[in-house]
């Protein structure tokens, strides 16, 4: 995540969850009047980037549109803004967003080599010995 506020710039990797807020309970103290004490968290499920909003007096946008309810999930390049003038822009990197959750998609890939396998058999029972009876 690129963060950036009236005061403050820098860059911020999510490993596993992270909130943004102008007090000290959030992870991330930033000087921006219009944030909630804790405005916005950022957390990674089964390998995915999510925002949620934290019943913020100002709300959390992406990409212009409002956060509210439940959570959001995030690609690369997504821009949110919170607060007065806070803008966060998303930059995925699969190595590190994939690292905590590895065995995620491992599996899914292993799936299709499982129902691959069935049609290997079909294929088999060939009617080379049925032919020869048949043929003759």
């Amino acid at each position: 995540l690129q963060i950036k506020s009236n005061y403050d710039s820098r860059t911020v990797d999510v490993r596993d969850e992270i909130s943004i807020g102008r007090a000290d309970a959030a992870d991330i103290v930033l000087d921006d009047s219009g944030l909630s004490r804790v405005n916005t968290t950022f957390f990674i499920d089964e390998g995915e980037l999510w925002v949620a909003d934290e019943n913020s007096t100002n709300g959390t946008f992406v990409n212009g549109e409002r956060v509210s309810g439940k959570p959001r999930l995030l690609r690369d390049g997504d821009s949110l803004t919170i607060g007065s003038s806070t803008t966060i822009r998303v930059e995925t990197d699969e190595g590190s967003r994939q690292s905590p959750q590895t065995s995620g998609p491992e599996p899914i890939a292993a799936r299709p080599a499982v129902r691959q396998t069935p049609s290997v058999p079909s294929a088999t029972p060939s009617n080379a010995p049925q032919p020869a009876s048949g043929s003759e």
